[in-house]
């Protein structure tokens, strides 16, 4: 495909896209090129396309280059990505081009979203090559991180969405045979978290830090108490004392350390009938094996904030999940439930980000923070 013909494709690609829109002409400068115009993807895409084509024993262990072509652009609040079909003379599979965006022209934060896309690259790459022939659990292939164009291309992996699965299936009244489905996804996810934790596990004499736990937890607090949707201080001294009771509870082993994914949302869970594969690794980190754990607890109960959902499902699919990560460990225990309160003050920060909503997003909004609100505080007077 000419240049030309590959600039027409991905432009009408991204007029059909959702909701993609051109703030102004952001240009960043990058070493060894004059220029990065990060709303541009169509051109990204055609240089990467290009080098993709020129070595394809590298990229796909192939002699002659292969037929790639974008298809589809999904845009997503922080990324760009381009869907293209790879026809090869062994087989046609696709793959994933995405483009990060960048919001400040600081060479801090370009430094920051390189390191992060490193941090993705290495980690997946690295479970990735212990995980190929595992039947169960997965990871992408990442086919390479190209830094000079702030972008990284992964091939497509099967599977849909356990947000999606969820949120179709487990409304309402669900039969028998479909809650046990959505169970048995989470049972799997909660396996292949242990399995994460277990390869990525660190042998040192370090502890996890108290202090910097709380430190975190009042940064997120001071940000509340500025934003637009601000909580008292009265809420917030009551939460700090919650958690620094917990914290003075805890007799549970802090030397448990080991790889943190750092965003493990349901979206960023493929399921199908043979394997969970999990995606996107840029906020790998090393620290307590409770916070993902958590993180996946409360991202499904967040589903309860929707009144379709009912509480007897979404609990089911909470203990499924535990079960599955079988460590042998009391969810009763003090820092699970300082974990859980880290990600609902996180939400909660999130929740308070209203100011580039439309009228009824920000109404919407408004009462979900209230709403959230409302259950951090019930929480921490039951204590």
């Amino acid at each position: 495909m000419g240049v030309a013909q590959l600039a027409s494709k991905c432009w009408h690609l991204l007029r059909e896209g959702a909701d993609y829109r051109v703030d102004r002409p952001h240009t960043l400068e990058v070493p060894g090129r004059a220029s990065l115009h990060t709303f541009e993807p169509m051109r990204r895409c055609e240089r990467i396309i290009n080098l993709l084509s020129k070595d394809p024993q590298r990229y796909f262990e192939e002699i002659s280059p292969p037929s790639i072509l974008p298809i589809q652009v999904i845009q997503r609040p922080f990324s760009t990505l381009i869907k293209c079909q790879v026809i090869t003379t062994q087989r046609s599979f696709c793959i994933y081009i995405k483009f990060i965006h960048i919001k400040h022209d600081s060479i801090e934060y370009h430094k920051r979203i390189i390191q992060r896309m490193k941090n993705d690259f290495e980690i997946t790459t690295k479970l990735y090559d212990v995980l190929k022939e595992n039947t169960s659990y997965a990871v992408p292939r990442i086919i390479d991180f190209f830094p000079e164009e702030i972008a990284i291309v992964t091939e497509e992996s099967d599977g849909k969405t356990l947000m999606s699965l969820i949120g179709k299936k487990g409304k309402g009244y669900p039969k028998q045979s479909v809650i046990d489905e959505l169970e048995q996804y989470c049972y799997a996810l909660g396996g292949w978290l242990q399995t994460f934790q277990n390869l990525t596990r660190i042998t040192s004499s370090q502890n996890w830090d108290d202090a910097e736990f709380i430190s975190y937890i009042n940064l997120r607090l001071s940000k509340l108490e500025k934003s637009r949707l601000c909580i008292r201080q009265e809420d917030t001294y009551h939460i700090q004392r919650y958690l620094e009771q917990l914290l003075q509870q805890a007799t549970e082993d802090k030397t448990f350390l080991c790889g943190v994914h750092g965003d493990l949302g349901l979206s960023n869970i493929l399921v199908s009938s043979k394997k969970i594969t999990v995606l996107d690794f840029p906020m790998y980190k090393i620290g307590s094996f409770y916070d993902d754990l958590t993180y996946v607890f409360m991202r499904i109960e967040y589903f309860l904030f929707n009144p379709l959902f009912r509480i007897s499902v979404i609990t089911h699919l909470q203990n499924a999940f535990l079960e599955g990560y079988k460590n042998g460990f009391d969810r009763k225990n003090s820092l699970f439930t300082a974990y859980c309160m880290k990600h609902r003050i996180n939400r909660l920060v999130d929740l308070s980000k209203i100011d580039n909503l439309s009228m009824i997003k920000k109404l919407y909004q408004i009462q979900q923070f209230k709403r959230f609100l409302n259950n951090i505080n019930g929480s921490v007077r039951i204590q």
